[in-house]
């Protein structure tokens, strides 16, 4: 088996360095892996892509790069208007959080509180139709009349405990998270994901889809989630966005791209 140490010496973890270095830094340990079969790189393309694109046997395949266990899987931003939640996002992850959103108890009583903030505050305007007002997803959103002024979000938050619309500490969302990496190629611009780098761990989506036919490489699992939904205040405007993290990865990979790892490079 190939050490990582024989063919490349790339920055050190405890550098921590940049999303996009880290991911330009991987790709050059695929390269190292692969040698003259194929290329990997870090391409410039909408993040709605994966992270790095191994071209290899005539083929386009993609990897996601987490420096970390617990960074987010997924960044889905969320709205509200006439009355339900909604996302830009149509990948199956965001749809099914949407469907959360209006349904579970904590996010109804999230706009019940906020209704009645809005009814009986010291706002910044006068919400004359509680049934119509909108949480939009961006900056631009706030000019709508029913838009909720960002001061009056930040104040109200300041009367809950959190900033949560809705959270789950122990969630299975295996098949959620495989569905949302496995059909990402769905929206336009986008690609499918076949295997994640998270943490020093490679892992596979789908062990029955293995294009770069590497053996001996767990499933990814994301039977053990956190999933946070909320809203945070930025400096012009607010937004709602969901944080499904990894508790603990119950089975380590043998294998990593990770650069400056101890592992092994993956078997063909």
């Amino acid at each position: 088996m190939k050490s990582f140490k024989k063919y490349y010496n790339v920055l050190s973890v405890n550098e921590s360095p940049a999303s996009d270095a880290y991911e330009i830094a991987v790709a050059k340990v695929i390269n190292s892996w692969i040698s003259d079969n194929g290329k990997a790189i870090r391409p410039k393309v909408p993040s709605t892509f994966p992270d790095v694109k191994v071209a290899k046997d005539g083929q386009d395949v993609w990897v996601e790069v987490k420096m970390n266990h617990t960074d987010p899987l997924a960044h889905p931003r969320f709205y509200y208007k006439d009355g339900k939640w909604n996302s830009n996002n149509k990948t199956p992850i965001g749809k099914t959080l949407v469907d959360i959103l209006n349904s579970d108890k904590q996010s109804l009583q999230f706009i019940s509180d906020l209704k009645e903030f809005l009814k009986n505050g010291n706002t910044t305007k006068e919400y004359k139709d509680l049934d119509k007002i909108y949480i939009p997803a961006s900056a631009p959103g706030l000019k709508d009349p029913n838009a909720v002024a960002k001061e009056d979000m930040a104040a109200f938050l300041k009367t809950r405990p959190n900033k949560y619309v809705y959270h789950n500490s122990n969630i299975n969302l295996n098949t959620l998270v495989r569905d949302h990496w496995e059909n990402k190629g769905d929206p336009v611009g986008s690609a499918p994901v076949k295997y994640i780098q998270t943490g020093d761990d490679l892992f596979i989506i789908n062990k029955n889809d293995n294009p770069l036919n590497i053996k001996g490489l767990p499933e990814f699992d994301a039977s053990s989630c956190d999933l946070t939904i909320r809203v945070s205040i930025r400096t012009k405007f607010y937004e709602t966005l969901a944080t499904p993290k990894i508790k603990k990865i119950k089975k380590p990979s043998k294998y990593s791209f990770k650069p400056g790892s101890t592992k092994d490079l993956p078997i063909t």
